[in-house]
């Protein structure tokens, strides 16, 4: 549950972070996606690192992710050479694996860390004499990312990211909105209201049985909107006169 609840945090956190002109989904392209005018768009797996490591060598969590882009990219939803694909934990974890494709920044570099995964995992070629020792829960995954066109998956790692939260989201938007010249003791009021029309936004449109896309200019105008009456409100309250007691 936690990693479904993150996904309109993250939202969140992708909106304030957005330029004019871009649009951040959730569950239409990824668990999180956005989509920048100039036609750039970042794939984003939300994962909560609360119990376990999605990151680790041998989780089906990470093989399942690359093998969804492979499986997005021949389908033609995205092309890859223009796609960010991220993974974001809400605290920092360690994968050998995950960790080299990260660093992979090129096309080359990402095929040698896929054939040092694909050997660490399986065993050397020809044989793969680990492959059948695979557990059930992640050979699938390591089926379909190895068995698929070596420049697709190539393409993909190339452009891999690992972002990690502060391990609370409630301080990831904080930062986010101290870079917008919030104040501090605004910071909580406008991230509660702010998250719950960004999840507003998204339960409306899925109950109407439409795409839960959110326009980042209609949030700065909302956001705007509020932080102006909230510094009003704050204001009077500040130029109220104080109560006299009475005898």
């Amino acid at each position: 549950f936690l990693g479904y609840s993150l996904q309109t945090t993250r939202a969140l956190m992708r909106l304030l972070a957005a330029e004019p002109g871009t649009f951040v989904s959730v569950e239409v392209l990824d668990d999180v996606a956005v989509v920048t005018t100039s036609g750039t768009t970042t794939l984003e797996q939300t994962k909560s690192s609360a119990s376990g490591n999605p990151l680790a060598d041998r989780s089906p969590e990470i093989w399942k992710t690359i093998a969804n882009w492979v499986r997005v990219v021949e389908a033609g939803s995205v092309q890859a050479n223009q796609t960010t694909f991220e993974i974001f934990l809400s605290r920092k974890q360690h994968g050998r694996i995950a960790e080299s494709f990260a660093a992979a920044k090129d096309e080359t570099t990402a095929a040698s860390a896929l054939g040092a995964a694909k050997e660490s995992l399986w065993g050397a070629a020809p044989q793969h004499p680990k492959r059948s020792r695979v557990g059930a829960t992640l050979a699938p995954h390591l089926d379909a990312v190895f068995g698929a066109p070596p420049t697709v998956v190539s393409a993909i790692v190339a452009r891999l990211d690992l972002t990690f939260g502060k391990g609370t989201s409630a301080a990831d938007v904080a930062s986010l909105l101290r870079s917008k010249l919030i104040s501090e003791e605004a910071i909580p009021v406008v991230g509660n209201q702010m998250l719950g029309w960004t999840k507003t936004q998204i339960d409306t449109m899925l109950e109407q049985g439409q795409p839960a896309i959110v326009a980042a200019d209609a949030f700065n105008s909302e956001l705007l909107a509020f932080v102006r009456k909230y510094g009003r409100f704050t204001s009077l309250n500040c130029m109220a006169p104080v109560p006299v007691p009475t005898a």
